[in-house]
């Protein structure tokens, strides 16, 4: 077995053991679009895709306040506990330190318009959330009240962090007609921002 083989096989073992059964799918998921988005992509880049969520349940988005600036410190956490983590099992595989860095720090997806790599990462990440992620949400009872006015704008941000290929790819996935309509909305709005300019 590969050293990236032995990885995967670490990684999807750890991610197994999500309470809610969703992490390992998950990270075969960013497989499947990865490879969609960038065939023949680096195994830096698999790792940190299988990487991504690893034990995303040890933190509790309960445990931060539930608005935007809870949100903000959650997801730092997050990321932080990603990256711990990753490097821990990456170095139980052997990975040498600069492979281990460079997928932390595509973990954090800071350089996205810089970065291809970091571009692909994140467009897989929002096209599982446009896939899987969003009617659930929508249809949970703490979030039931918001207004369309605070879905638009989380979906405006999403769609704005995504290349021109991941957005075409958003709009070949089968949404629900109230989804599709939010996303056009979206479109429409930047569309007419840029018309405007």
């Amino acid at each position: 077995m590969t050293q990236f083989a032995q990885a995967i096989a670490l990684i999807d073992q750890t991610n197994a053991a999500d309470p809610d059964g969703y992490e390992l799918s998950y990270s075969q998921r960013m497989t499947h679009w990865l490879d969609r988005l960038a065939p023949g992509a680096s195994q830096t880049l698999h790792l940190a895709g299988r990487l991504l969520h690893v034990r995303r349940w040890d933190i509790s988005r309960q445990s931060f306040p539930m608005n935007r600036d809870g949100y903000l410190a959650y997801r730092k956490r997050l990321a932080d506990h990603h990256a711990q983590v990753a490097g821990a099992l990456l170095q139980q595989t052997g990975y040498d330190s600069s492979t281990i860095e460079q997928v932390q720090a595509l973990l954090y997806r800071k350089n996205l318009k810089s970065d291809p790599q970091a571009q692909v990462l994140e467009d897989a990440a929002c096209l599982i959330f446009f896939e899987r992620e969003l009617e659930p949400l929508l249809a949970r009872p703490e979030y039931k009240e918001y207004p369309q006015s605070k879905w638009l704008n989380i979906l405006r941000r999403t769609w704005v962090k995504m290349s021109p290929q991941g957005q075409e790819l958003v709009l070949t996935l089968p949404l629900s007609p109230s989804i599709r309509s939010l996303v056009q909305q979206v479109i429409d709005e930047i569309s007419q921002r840029k018309n405007a300019r």
